[in-house]
């Protein structure tokens, strides 16, 4: 009989789960591309990700946290090691709202909205001169320019450049219709955190 391959996330195997009566309280929850996501017990969630591109989760968080009143979790700890880098953030309690919107009242649904707009109208009120990462870095974004996961763009100071850095990246796009999409791109500016 062939030897189980063990867990990639926590080096387990099943036959060793069974002979064990330890019951883990680090759960990995959530897994995509290379990188995880773990809640250690209620308390603490550890995200390992690359480290290339550079992560800006703890900084984006500090800055949200100084400049809104947006709950965000507390960085606890960071590191790089290894190709690695690993956060550590407090865990916000409470129950995700995929769970709690089903058994909210009318009431509260509507006060759960009015503070979602409230925060994203804070968040939109963080403005900047230029499309840059904060700090004044570039921007490692896959959403925004789809030329490939971990590339560089900016820090871009008017509309041209930044429709310049989206057209190399969309460089498979007819050329008739890149036109017609800077035809009909509206002035990005103001540059806000969102």
């Amino acid at each position: 009989m062939a030897a189980e391959k063990p867990c990639a996330a926590c080096s387990w195997t099943r036959e060793r789960e069974e002979s064990c009566r330890h019951d883990s309280h680090v759960k990995l929850f959530y897994e995509v591309s290379d990188r995880g996501v773990w809640a250690v017990g209620s308390n603490l969630i550890i995200k390992e990700m690359p480290d290339s591109p550079l992560n800006y989760e703890a900084r984006n968080t500090r800055f949200i946290q100084d400049h809104t009143t947006i709950p965000v979790p507390e960085t606890v700890q960071e590191w790089t090691e290894n190709g690695r880098h690993f956060l550590v953030t407090k865990r916000i309690p409470g129950a995700p709202p995929s769970e709690a919107w089903p058994a909210m009242s009318e009431p509260e649904r509507d006060s759960i909205a009015r503070q979602t707009a409230d925060y994203l109208c804070q968040l939109r009120g963080l403005c900047s001169a230029r499309v840059q990462s904060v700090g004044g870095g570039p921007v490692y974004s896959d959403f925004l320019f789809r030329n490939g996961y971990g590339l560089p763009h900016g820090p871009f100071h008017a509309d041209d450049q930044l429709w310049e850095g989206m057209a190399k990246a969309s460089d498979k796009v007819p050329e008739n219709a890149r036109c017609l999409s800077r035809q009909r791109m509206p002035a990005a500016k103001p540059y806000t955190f969102t």
